[in-house]
């Protein structure tokens, strides 16, 4: 039986409420202990003075409900006690607490951890949890709820246990030859396998993988030194992050910024002017502004409309870069040479937002469809992809009656499972094989 945990769930700041939580299978008997009155209905709040259990001082007054196992979040007892948030009630709830015989401080993330252990939500729902805690923006909600609605759970549990199905009928064939296995049992297979096959496929085509953007799309700023990078940085922050000054070279460092626009989350970095230099930190600052743009995921250069196209430029990823010529207001427009361009003026604050616009029109149109689900982890691709290759090999296999090799991938199949969901019960293939052919061996 596990023990009793508690924690201090909201932040340990100064606020108007603070939210203390424990679960355990004594955790009501505990609260209860510091209460001037009992609580005694589940999902029934109540209004209580909570007192220390020795000197019975008054901590502080406040609301009190709790849940019972199985139905709480951890699937255990879940108590929630909500009092002021002052610095010193926050305190000396903590040191109450942390007195009380059979209750420990909880570790980080342990009530999600016993949440999954007791089968509340599995790994992939745990991921999203974690996605949404963390969640700053309004896509990045949205994909975290769409994790935890099971979508993909759902999808991958219903896949193992096809998998399962098809070692068990497998089994049959190999097993179970004298037992007068129905001829229909190889059919089964090859239906059950094309079926998986094209399912996968399906879902892999109507997907996108966000986990190298789900904390921001990466956007690099870069130019000739004295291009208005700068200018054009705390433009877009709508605040002075970062200086701004004639003398060229005055950036050497990358910066990074967080913004989030229109809902969707954005990683703005500021590099060295782009020029040749005998300054040896200015050279590695080019370097690394040259680095920045191979990893970039929109590159946005800027030009000064009556200074020489950068000798660095064309040493640039083409297919990431959108120009921006900037000026406009000291400056008629130049010939438009560029294939994606805007005339901007930072000072002005001219075409800034249209710039803005077309930054989160290009988010939305790559990752947030209605028809693509965000895969948030690189393994969750990276596994359904060697899965897909894996039932091919199989679906060779099985056409040549090689039926043990067959049954090795998807073996192997089921592993790649297991590295997205870290379990799958072996136990599971073998109540396949009894439960769908009443063997009674």
């Amino acid at each position: 039986m596990s023990h009793n945990i508690f924690a201090l769930s909201t932040p340990n700041m100064t606020s108007a409420i603070c939210v203390f939580r424990l679960t355990g299978p004594d955790v009501i008997d505990i609260v209860n202990n510091i209460l001037h009155k009992p609580i005694l209905t589940s999902d029934k709040i109540y209004y209580r003075d909570f007192f220390t259990p020795d000197s019975k001082e008054l901590i502080d007054k406040g609301l009190v409900f709790f849940k019972n196992a199985p139905h709480s979040f951890t699937g255990e007892n879940m108590v929630e006690i909500q009092l002021h948030g002052s610095r010193a009630v926050i305190d000396k709830m903590t040191k109450t607490l942390n007195n009380m015989p059979n209750l420990s401080m909880a570790e980080k993330g342990e009530f999600s951890k016993r949440a999954f252990l007791n089968n509340k939500i599995d790994i992939l729902q745990a991921e999203a949890l974690l996605d949404l805690i963390h969640a700053d923006t309004d896509y990045q909600r949205r994909m975290a709820l769409e994790g935890m609605g099971g979508h993909f759970s759902n999808f991958i549990e219903t896949l193992k246990q096809d998998l399962f199905l098809l070692v068990s009928l497998n089994s049959a064939m190999i097993d179970f030859a004298e037992d007068e296995v129905p001829e229909t049992v190889i059919l089964q297979i090859n239906v059950l396998l094309e079926k998986l096959k094209n399912n996968v496929h399906h879902f892999l085509n109507q997907s996108c993988s966000i986990a190298d953007i789900k904390d921001g799309l990466k956007v690099v700023v870069m130019g000739a030194p004295n291009a208005g990078k700068s200018s054009f940085i705390n433009a877009i922050l709508q605040r002075d992050a970062v200086i701004v000054s004639d003398i060229a070279g005055t950036t050497r460092d990358i910066l990074e910024f967080f913004m989030d626009i229109e809902g969707y989350p954005f990683k703005i970095i500021d590099t060295a002017g782009l020029r040749k230099s005998s300054d040896i930190i200015e050279t590695e600052g080019i370097r690394r502004a040259m680095q920045q743009a191979e990893q970039a995921d929109i590159i946005l250069f800027l030009h000064d409309p009556i200074e020489k196209q950068s000798e660095f430029y064309d040493m640039l990823p083409q297919e990431k870069i959108i120009n921006i010529i900037t000026k406009c207001d000291l400056h008629q427009k130049q010939s438009d040479i560029y294939n994606q361009f805007f005339h901007i003026s930072a000072n002005k604050n001219i075409n800034i937002n249209k710039i803005l616009k077309f930054l989160a029109l290009f988010f939305k149109n790559r990752y947030d469809t209605q028809h693509k689900f965000g895969l948030s982890r690189v393994r969750y691709e990276a596994y359904l992809k060697k899965i897909y290759s894996t039932l091919l090999v199989a679906q060779d296999h099985i056409h040549q009656d090689n039926f043990f090799l067959f049954t090795e991938n998807i073996r192997i199949a089921l592993s790649h499972i297991e590295e997205i969901t870290c379990k799958v019960d072996i136990e599971n293939i073998l109540g396949q094989i009894f439960s769908n052919f009443c063997i009674g061996k």
